[in-house]
């Protein structure tokens, strides 16, 4: 756990990506019919996960410059940042969820640390059905590393902006 944020705050921010979670669920009921393939679902985890530390930062040198920030506001910067994160973590999760079973109601998966690995390994329908549309080896061996490798980069681009605007946001 992360040393400047207290047990209380990781517990906020927690309830907020479960109640996230939850509400995505209620949003896009019967609505994700997307499916995602692997390297889409690993992608878009960084990706998230990038955006979400952006957004946390930003949100915190604007709240750090106002007069009245206390504590109850840096509650809600963590609950509003958790129930967003997990409104889209129940989208890829849900759709990944199809391409594996063919159905959303394992995308609760997606929310437990390790057992979430299972949805970015498992092979998925499209890779396993010969009737689908097969992917060109171009596609397959180069779009999917320069895919990832453009995921890892963001991701890499978007801790510096979170650790500048930190730092920002630490400034007298």
């Amino acid at each position: 756990m992360p040393s400047d944020i207290s047990v209380a705050s990781f517990t906020i921010l927690i309830v907020a990506i479960v109640l996230g979670g939850f509400s995505g669920a209620f949003i896009f009921f019967r609505a994700v019919e997307d499916s995602m393939r692997r390297v889409v679902y690993v992608s878009s985890f960084f990706v998230l996960t990038a955006i979400a530390s952006v957004v946390a930062a930003i949100v915190g040198v604007i709240l750090a410059s106002l007069v009245f920030y206390s504590t109850m506001t840096a509650a809600l910067r963590f609950m509003l940042e958790g129930f967003l994160w997990g409104v889209a973590l129940y989208y890829i999760s849900a759709a990944r969820s199809n391409d594996i079973f063919g159905k959303t109601k394992h995308a609760w998966i997606g929310f437990i640390p390790i057992v979430n690995l299972y949805l970015m390994f498992k092979r998925g329908k499209s890779a396993k059905d010969p009737t689908l549309r097969q992917r060109s080896s171009l596609a397959r061996y180069v779009g999917d590393p320069l895919l990832m490798i453009g995921a890892i980069v963001l991701a890499s681009l978007a801790n510096f902006i979170a650790n500048t605007f930190d730092r920002l946001s630490a400034l007298p």
